[in-house]
């Protein structure tokens, strides 16, 4: 029987410890937080909003291409109208019977 206590000593010694030289490689690459940080701390950056101009050429450009296509596509999902009939029939409804007119008797 194994005591709990040889297989905990035992986990630790087959863990491969890294290499000194990952832990270097990794500590000298910037990490995607720093990039952040350091952009935004960044005084010389330029920072400001789009020109008027831009904007009103974006959404002309916007509705000219987008709602075009969108109107096709709901124009392909419309579906067929009913066939129309060449004949209608009229229901009369009397006190002492029903008759339809325009109807074929067989």
């Amino acid at each position: 029987m194994v005591s709990s206590g040889s297989c905990v000593i035992g986990v630790p010694t087959h863990i491969r410890t890294p290499d000194a030289a990952t832990w270097r490689i990794a500590m000298a690459r910037p990490s995607g937080l720093e990039r952040r940080l350091l952009a935004i701390l960044n005084e010389r950056r330029r920072r400001r909003i789009l020109p008027r101009t831009t904007i009103v050429i974006l959404v002309a450009l916007f509705a000219g291409v987008v709602l075009p296509v969108g109107m096709m596509r709901a124009m392909a999902n419309e579906p067929e109208p009913a066939p129309k009939p060449d004949r209608f029939v009229r229901l009369v409804v009397g006190t002492d019977r029903m008759t339809l007119e325009g109807a074929e008797t067989t």
